[in-house]
């Protein structure tokens, strides 16, 4: 799997780029403050359907611009796919694969597959734990939807259970029931990320 071409309009400090690449080694050469990570960034959304830089979608929109668009086409062992991702300042994020909308960001996993690695990510090894738990979600969410799934159900389980604890009478019949979900989840998560540990 490889990317063969990249396109990005109104894209952070870009106008409009289009880019071929090889499936072998590419090297993006520029000065400082040129849009090389930038590049890298696109790839990356279209990877996983959000930035490594920021969590604000609209900041990848070029100043002055209504929306911006990223097109990447994907070369893989059964043929090749075009993932598009349009970014509006009105509207939500809209993501297509062949030109078909996805309804769920989680059809995009495991499409354009990739390791994103800037000097930020050495947080992985000096920051908190949370810090190694989100690079391997990240990784095991492209190689796996239904990880991917499980743990969106569980961030949905663990909100709502954070919010029935916060209201003044709950009843623990209630509480079991979300504590059961949680644990169901949680357990898919813990055996995927000890597998991928162990590979």
């Amino acid at each position: 799997m490889f990317v063969k071409k990249l396109e990005i309009k109104n894209w952070r400090n870009y106008d409009h780029a289009s880019i071929t690449l090889d499936k072998g080694v590419n090297i993006v050469l520029g000065n400082n403050a040129q849009g090389k990570t930038n590049l890298m960034e696109a790839v990356y959304l279209c990877s996983v359907g959000r930035s490594a830089r920021t969590p604000r979608d609209k900041e990848l929109i070029q100043w002055g611009q209504a929306q911006s668009y990223v097109g990447a086409v994907v070369e893989r062992r059964l043929g090749s796919c075009k993932i598009e991702i349009i970014v509006d300042q009105r509207t939500n994020k809209r993501v297509a694969i062949g030109g078909i909308p996805l309804v769920k960001l989680g059809e995009l996993m495991g499409e354009c597959r990739c390791v994103y690695f800037s000097p930020d990510e050495l947080k992985i090894i000096k920051d908190a734990p949370s810090e190694r738990r989100k690079f391997i979600d990240i990784a095991l969410c492209q190689i796996s939807k239904p990880y991917f799934y499980a743990l969106s159900e569980y961030g949905k389980n663990l909100a709502q259970r954070n919010k029935l604890l916060k209201q003044y009478k709950t009843s623990q019949d209630t509480l079991d029931i979300w504590d059961a979900q949680l644990a169901k989840a949680g357990a898919k998560i813990i055996k995927s990320r000890r597998g991928f540990v162990r590979e």
